[in-house]
């Protein structure tokens, strides 16, 4: 089944609660064919077999908040949790001597959302003349949570043996 799905989108905002939050939930799926530079394997294109794709995030969960403070100050915040990238997998003992299997992007990362953004912002505005102009204090990632880059993961499985950092990462 493909094509154009249907969306909806509602929302309200007022400025006389002097707070405000949203609720965003994504779900996607992507599937592609090839991904390499050679893909010559098959007699035509719908013979290729499908795999996900490089940027295919399963569920993202996004939340935002704001509130009006005292002097004229917005304090707002921002949580995003996301279920991870797949990476590729190599297996090394698929085939037989010198001869690898390609999964393009089909491992998981570890982790209910191996993906965690917190952010806060702190913000004053001030009328100069006609003109408004804003001061803003920002903190990203307030967790310190690691969001690994998915092309760092180690998806290698040596032929005839273990892999002790398989689906570990190194790049942020």
């Amino acid at each position: 089944n493909s094509g154009p799905r249907p969306s909806r989108y509602g929302g309200a905002y007022t400025t006389s609660s002097r707070w405000g939050m949203t609720l965003a939930y994504t779900y996607g799926k992507a599937r592609g064919t090839g991904g390499d530079l050679f893909s010559l394997d098959y007699v035509n294109v719908d013979a290729y077999p499908k795999h996900r794709t490089q940027f295919d995030e399963r569920h993202r969960i996004v939340v935002s908040g704001i509130v009006g403070l005292p002097w004229d100050m917005n304090f707002s915040t921002l949580l995003t949790l996301g279920t991870g990238r797949g990476f590729t997998i190599i297996n090394g003992d698929f085939f037989g001597p010198g001869l690898s299997q390609v999964l393009l992007y089909t491992g998981s990362q570890s982790g209910t959302f191996p993906y965690q953004s917190w952010d806060l912002q702190l913000q004053k505005d001030f009328l100069f003349g006609p003109a408004r102009f804003g001061l803003r204090a920002s903190v990203f990632n307030v967790t310190n949570h690691m969001n690994v880059d998915p092309g760092s993961i180690d998806g290698f499985i040596p032929k005839n043996g273990t892999n002790a950092n398989f689906g570990t990462g190194n790049a942020l």
